[in-house]
């Protein structure tokens, strides 16, 4: 019988045999698929623009959903998001 003479002996010697291989192999499997998840979306590691910033700030802030027009409209409408569309506040008096 092997008795563990230190304080990591004594903590890996409590992981059942295979859990370590199986997490590794996970690892390796999640590195391999954000990879590749990257090479189909060269777009996600890019800057910004100026004028997408601001929406995206603007997003953020108030909770509204980033996206082309007609996507953050079709998004506002199934959720019912109106309020993320409209200026805080009271409405301006017109008249």
């Amino acid at each position: 019988m092997h008795i563990p003479t230190n304080k990591l002996s004594l903590q890996v010697s409590k992981i059942p045999e295979g859990v370590l291989l199986i997490e590794l192999l996970l690892i390796f499997a999640m590195a391999s698929l954000d990879r590749a998840v990257l090479g189909r979306f060269p777009w996600v590691n890019e800057a910004e623009d100026e004028e997408g910033l601001h929406d995206l700030r603007v997003s953020v802030n108030k909770g509204r959903p980033f996206g082309t027009m007609g996507w953050t409209e079709h998004m506002v409408e199934r959720f019912g998001l109106g309020l993320t569309l409209r200026d805080r506040g009271r409405p301006k008096n017109n008249g």
